[in-house]
């Protein structure tokens, strides 16, 4: 759902029939698929009401009517992380089990991928730290022309730029964290201008991640893609971490909205 359409593209439909919501529709890779034992799911009470349309329903696992596909095979986070398509096929679960009502879930939505963002950001740099540690130990023990690796010129400016890049990203997020805790000089959760930053945040950490990981095979040699020193594992789930949420692309746009 692209934050700039305001609920109005979802299809995954929800109508109160007495004291329950009836929803109908269905949802991709979301995390969690078959294995969870509740899902808050993102509903619209009618499109062309955009915001106000928004609803964030609890669904119960076993109620009749949901369903899964078949889990994905992914490049990565493959046991950590179980998406699969759920379809709900008039499922009925109680009105309570609305999370708040007509606006408020819009926040709350906006709200949650704002987190995300931010602490995928958090996710990013992790990774990508690691990453740096392992070729730290590695371009110490390996030599050429006399000397271990990273004290040669274009191994160490390629380990600057790697840290460099960390650094940034990890004061950078730290700083958006920091604003969530005064919405009175930043603005809300749910604003366009924090989105902007939480977007911006996780833009640049996995940007910084991949490239970081890229770096560290160009250092390693055919080492790095080798799953014994784990490289080629940060490199597949910081490649995820960069596509959830919308992917980098859409996470740009709420960068520059934020700025509109």
């Amino acid at each position: 759902e692209d934050a700039g359409n305001r609920g109005r593209t979802i299809r995954t439909f929800a109508r109160l029939d007495g004291d329950e919501w009836v929803i109908s529709g269905a949802k991709r890779f979301s995390s969690g698929s078959s294995v969870g034992e509740v899902y808050l799911v993102t509903c619209t009470t009618d499109p062309e009401l955009g915001e106000d349309g928004v609803a964030l329903i609890y669904v119960p696992a076993g109620v009749p009517g949901l369903s899964f596909g078949k889990p994905e095979s992914k490049l990565g986070m493959r046991y950590t992380d179980v998406n699969a398509d759920i379809y709900f096929d008039n499922v009925r679960v109680p009105k309570e089990y609305r999370a708040g009502g007509p606006g408020k879930d819009f926040e709350n939505l906006r709200i949650i991928v704002s987190w995300a963002r931010l602490t995928s950001a958090a996710l990013a740099v992790g990774n990508a730290q690691a990453v740096l540690d392992i070729v730290l130990e590695f371009t110490a023990n390996r030599f050429y022309g006399g000397k271990p690796v990273r004290e040669h010129t274009l191994q160490a400016a390629m380990i600057a730029d790697m840290a460099i890049g960390i650094e940034s990203a990890r004061f950078y997020y730290l700083a958006v964290a920091k604003m969530f805790g005064n919405p009175k000089v930043f603005g809300r959760l749910y604003s366009d201008s924090q989105m902007a930053k939480t977007s911006a945040a996780k833009v640049h950490a996995c940007d910084v991640a991949v490239n970081v990981c890229n770096k560290a095979m160009q250092l390693m040699g055919s080492y790095g893609y080798m799953k014994e020193y784990n490289v080629e594992k940060y490199l597949r789930d910081c490649k995820i971490t960069q596509l959830w949420l919308g992917g980098a692309e859409l996470g740009r746009i709420d960068v520059a909205r934020g700025y509109y």
